[in-house]
């Protein structure tokens, strides 16, 4: 009987280190792809992968998701940046010492209170092995206080690691006539198995309870129990200006939670915005296992036409995202992630090391931040920060 990809795994763990696991899983994994998906031979297909990594950067896994191992794929891997490069380029305008101004959101959540920047509402923060703050009553919360702070907070929030990404660990909470919760899309929990979630986590020690944020009206007709969100990327010129060089913007589909990508695997849908318009240019969900990336033209349920689908509030997000970004500097690129609710734009998160669809030609934005960062400053440039607060009051 052919060894299972688990039982693989299981040996090799005792003997192989992380990465050399990570690559033997992905190798099993594309085996699997050619044999199952494409129907071809395995071999050929982990060549093109080896290749993509050595010639282009991309990892096994996201060769998958990128669909650049199907056979005859029309995706050309000189036209596409890899993950890898991106961040390159990325690192040379941000300092990696201090990603944690975006990476960890409690700390997000200190700098955007103090400037006065719109994010949605902190509950409280659950610090592993210390203590953490209970706003609802304004008082400490002791590690081994979780389940206390939990029965304290309102009917219905969202609670999410403070160092998470692609929306892991996310869930959002009501609370039940019976006791305990309800996790959207989850199921039933009561205060003491969320907390050992929490505690359970793996990966994650740190967590923040937030206002669940609502979607703008205008999105009515569109289904989902997540936030749609826009994702607007600020370049800070040597002349200390900030500029807007790319736009998109993510639908939640169905139960899902939160609106990430990830790796197509969510169901949810991406797009591509026309920073001229405001409106959708193009949109695409994750072919089938998450394999490849399909375009697609109607909403799978409102059944509305996305290409053309005008942003609400999309002057006002993009007036809030550039006043912000002096706030955050040194660091110098950002992809701000901004929830559109009935009471205006909210910053929901901040990403130092913003990622873009796999099937996008970036070499010129690519380009664009290595420019930005080799060329030489304008001391007699002024900077002039305006608060977040007044760049939404109406033009004159």
């Amino acid at each position: 009987m052919p060894a299972t990809r688990s039982t693989v795994m299981s040996i090799a763990r005792r003997v192989t280190p992380p990465s050399a696991l990570r690559f033997i899983g992905r190798t099993i994994d594309i085996r699997a792809t050619a044999r199952g998906t494409y129907g071809v031979p395995w071999l050929p297909v982990q060549r093109q992968a080896m290749r993509l990594r050595r010639e282009h950067g991309w990892t096994l896994a996201e060769s998958l998701h990128a669909g650049l191992l199907e056979p005859g794929t029309h995706l050309d891997p000189e036209r596409l940046v890899a993950p890898r490069r991106l961040s390159e380029a990325q690192e040379a305008l941000n300092a990696e010492s201090i990603q944690a101004v975006g990476e960890h959101k409690t700390l997000f959540r200190m700098i955007t209170a103090a400037a006065g920047i719109p994010t949605p509402s902190t509950y409280a923060t659950f610090m592993r092995g210390t203590m953490g703050w209970d706003w609802n009553v304004n008082a400490p919360i002791a590690p081994d206080r979780w389940a206390e702070a939990l029965e304290r907070l309102p009917d219905e929030f969202l609670i999410k690691p403070a160092e998470g990404y692609y929306g892991e660990g996310v869930r959002v909470l009501r609370r039940t006539d019976r006791g305990g919760w309800e996790s959207v899309g989850e199921g039933p929990m009561t205060t003491a198995q969320v907390v050992q979630a929490m505690h359970d986590h793996p990966e994650f020690g740190d967590w923040i309870a937030q206002e669940r944020l609502r979607n703008h009206p205008d999105f009515a007709t569109i289904n989902g129990e997540g936030l749609h969100t826009l994702r607007l990327v600020t370049v800070m010129g040597g002349d200390g200006t900030p500029e807007l060089v790319w736009a998109g913007f993510r639908f939640s589909v169905g139960s899902a939670v939160v609106d990430n990508y990830r790796g197509g695997t969510l169901g949810n849908i991406g797009c591509e915005v026309d920073m001229t318009t405001g409106s959708i240019a193009r949109a695409y969900r994750g072919g089938d296992g998450g394999l490849g990336m399909d375009p697609i033209d109607i909403h799978p349920t409102a059944g509305i036409p996305l290409r053309g689908l005008r942003i609400p509030l999309w002057d006002d997000a993009v007036r809030l995202t550039l006043a912000a970004a002096p706030v955050f500097l040194p660091l110098r690129t950002l992809g701000s992630d901004i929830g559109l609710t009935p009471a205006g734009p909210k910053f929901v998160e901040l990403n130092m090391w913003w990622d873009l669809p796999y099937n996008l030609d970036a070499r010129a934005l690519v380009s664009r931040l290595w420019q930005e960062a080799q060329a030489a400053p304008n001391p007699a440039a002024q900077l002039v920060i305006a608060t977040p607060k007044e760049s939404l009051q109406p033009a004159a």
